[in-house]
């Protein structure tokens, strides 16, 4: 297919899926724009991406209209950062009408085995139990598994899979059936994990089967800072199996091992000890980032003003710092995101965290005494 920019166009609504643990279908991981989101719009439909809700996205990509649920690629690319919606173009070019499923993200269920705190149940059903303490009037999901038989899925076209949670690696039993329906040699993998769990001998083998590999591990942040945010994970546990998959794919040409890291309320004014960590131990894994758009209150434009130009100063040092010349599209993003409003408020956070904290038997100031003052200050 011809390949075409108006610059909101994107491939994934007429080729992608992605599929939630309750079965809902997004045209991609980033959509934002929910609360038109019409119900039905599910997996036990025939064709999702056919509904009129897709319908309209159509519309407006091919007729140069923005997309409310596309902003988050919008933002990156005035500050310079390939966005999915870019990298889509690349990969399947300029379609009129929906194919069979090119490319598909999906998640066996929210079962998972850490409670992060930009987490929630819809995703992990370890924040079941604080949840309902924090949001007392809300129903709470418990272990979702909506996604048990995807035998209705026409997989002869698919060439991207992606596989989130939860925690997949939880459920490998799953993961090797998916698998194995697919052509392995043309197949290209992303499996996006917490780093907790290892896969076992016969899921490895089949993953090195596979066209291409992208290991996509999460790190948002180092240390007990780490274990603090991604509770109640173990950070050295995780650096050994960092060192696991390293000497399991590092040699095989088709392998791409990234540590990912959201940028966030809690981790912006320490950025420059992620990067020096990843720099000095697993260089050779790629750091890559994301702004944290939701939940609200841990979004960095919620920051007071005053720490706002605490960090605006300190990614300005870091611009000019040769150590993270990688970086600087991120720092410009960072200063970007901090200058928007907050679309919550400063008192939400703190009261959110230090009740979280509360709950979870932590304390803000081991891991964080800088972000700590300033609750106390501002």
């Amino acid at each position: 297919m011809e390949k075409n920019d108006n610059g909101v166009y994107c491939a994934l609504p007429f080729v992608h899926m992605a599929i939630r643990p309750n079965g809902e279908v997004l045209p991609c991981c980033r959509w934002e724009e929910r609360e038109n989101k019409p119900d039905d719009l599910n997996i036990s439909l025939a064709e999702p991406r056919k509904h009129a809700y897709y319908q309209k996205i159509h519309k407006d990509m091919l007729e140069g209209r923005q997309s409310l649920g596309c902003s988050k690629c919008y933002l990156e690319e005035k500050n310079g950062i390939e966005t999915m919606r870019q990298q889509s173009l690349s990969s399947y070019g300029y379609y009129t009408e929906v194919t069979k499923v090119k490319n598909i993200e999906i998640a066996f269920s929210n079962f998972c085995n850490l409670a992060c705190r930009h987490c929630g149940p819809a995703f992990s059903s370890k924040w079941q139990k604080d949840y309902k303490v924090l949001h007392p009037d809300e129903w709470v999901p418990g272990l979702i598994r909506k996604n048990q038989s995807l035998s209705g899925l026409d997989f002869s076209e698919l060439t991207y899979l992606k596989i989130i949670g939860g925690e997949p690696l939880l459920e490998q039993d799953k993961f090797i059936d998916l698998i194995k329906r697919c052509d392995l040699p043309k197949l290209e993998l992303q499996i996006c994990t917490n780093g907790t769990v290892l896969p076992n001998e016969e899921l490895a083998a089949l993953v090195k089967q596979c066209k291409q590999v992208k290991i996509d591990l999460s790190i948002d942040d180092v240390n007990a800072a780490n274990d603090y945010f991604r509770y109640p994970s173990d950070f050295k546990k995780i650096e050994e199996n960092i060192k696991w998959y390293e000497q399991s794919f590092k040699s095989l040409p088709q392998t791409q091992l990234y540590l990912h890291c959201v940028i966030n309320i809690y981790n912006l004014n320490h950025l420059d000890e992620i990067m020096l960590w990843h720099k000095e131990n697993f260089n050779a894994w790629t750091l890559d980032f994301d702004l944290l758009h939701e939940p609200r209150h841990f979004s960095i434009s919620n920051l007071p003003s005053k720490a706002k130009e605490i960090c605006k100063a300190r990614l300005a040092d870091w611009q000019v710092d040769a150590r993270f010349a990688t970086y600087h599209r991120w720092f410009a993003a960072c200063m970007m995101k901090l200058s928007e409003p907050s679309r919550s408020t400063w008192e939400d956070f703190v009261k959110y965290s230090k009740k979280l904290d509360q709950l979870r038997s932590q304390n803000l100031k081991t891991v964080n005494p800088e972000l700590n003052s300033w609750m106390e200050l501002f």
